[in-house]
C-alpha cells in the first residue's frame, strides 16, 4: 500500500517521473509505480514497455499511459475514509487529485 506522510526530505519519499513516463521511486533500486487496471498502485520493478508503468501529468494530474486512471488520494473521493492519506489509481473525473510542482 502507498500512503502519502509530511515530507522529510529522506529518500524513500522521493519519486521521479522520467521522460520516458516511468514514475521512479527513489527508495530501492530500479522500481517504479505501477497501476495494473486494479484499484491499489503498487511498487514493481521498472518495465518501459508495461503500458501500466507508462504515465503522464496533465493540468496537473498524473495519469496512467491510457489516460484513463489517475493517481488520487483516497479522502479525495470518500471523505470519510478511515486511510484519507492512501493512494489509489482511479477513472480521471473532475474531482480526482490535482498535484502541484
Amino acid at each position: 500500500d502507498l500512503y502519502m506522510h509530511p515530507c522529510t526530505g529522506i529518500i524513500g519519499q522521493k519519486f521521479v517521473l522520467t521522460s520516458n513516463g516511468l514514475i521512479v521511486w527513489g527508495g530501492l533500486v530500479d522500481m517504479c509505480l505501477l497501476a495494473d487496471g486494479g484499484y491499489w498502485p503498487k511498487l514493481r520493478a521498472c518495465d518501459s514497455s508495461n503500458q501500466y508503468q507508462i504515465w503522464t501529468y496533465e493540468n496537473g494530474q498524473f495519469k496512467t499511459g491510457g489516460g484513463t486512471k489517475c493517481l488520487t488520494l483516497l479522502s479525495d473521493i470518500y471523505p470519510d475514509t478511515n486511510t484519507p492519506n492512501r493512494l489509489v489509481a482511479l477513472d480521471c473525473t473532475s474531482v480526482t487529485s490535482t498535484w502541484y510542482d
